[in-house]
């Protein structure tokens, strides 16, 4: 993998470019050609990484639950 004039986290791999980020263990497979809108768009929403996924549980739930149901 080598690393010449792209935007951080960017890397060429077999042709292809790579967003490879370690902390998060991160690796994405970009197929948009460097230099394009639909790379930057791409590029951008890596860069944000994925929303938080809302939990189905939790304490907060439980609790108002609990102060919802007959037996409080």
């Amino acid at each position: 993998m080598t690393r010449t004039n792209l935007p951080k986290y960017v890397y060429r791999d077999r042709g292809y470019l790579r967003f490879i980020r370690r902390a998060r263990g991160q690796s994405v497979m970009m197929k948009e050609e460097h230099g394009t809108p639909e790379f930057w768009q791409h590029y951008n929403v890596l860069l944000l990484g994925r929303d938080p996924i809302p939990a189905k549980r939790s304490f907060e739930t439980l609790i108002l639950s609990y102060y919802e149901s007959e037996g409080f």
